[in-house]
């Protein structure tokens, strides 16, 4: 598997949906999990964006901000059975995880996309 994510040699951040993947050069300190399979991203309907890698990956949560070290290629992949995000190859590396957000005026606050 090649990954999507590389452009010129260098990583580059990663659209699925309302996901974002940000490349970053060291990773948050903080209790890590090790893990084959994450759910990155939820959705009310269940049409979650789910992290696989065959040898694992570290994943970390400090406050609100998420991150995960990936040691080799990943699959992103959208658990749904039509009108699906295109399953994404992730190269190695070190990564912020990001939802998309929207500001609504009504409210006056930001809201997850």
């Amino acid at each position: 598997m090649s990954p999507d994510n590389i452009v010129n040699g260098k990583r580059v951040a990663v659209t699925h949906g309302e996901l974002v993947l940000i490349p970053i050069d060291k990773m948050l300190v903080g209790e890590m999990k090790r893990t084959k399979k994450e759910i990155l991203a939820h959705s009310e309907t269940g049409h979650h964006h789910i992290l696989e890698c065959e040898t694992g990956f570290d994943y970390v949560e400090v406050g609100e901000d998420r991150a995960i070290l990936i040691d080799e290629v990943a699959k992103l992949w959208h658990n749904k059975t039509h009108d699906i995000h295109e399953t994404r190859i992730i190269a190695p590396g070190a990564y912020i995880v990001k939802e998309k957000q929207e500001y609504n005026p009504f409210t006056g606050l930001l809201q997850r996309v």
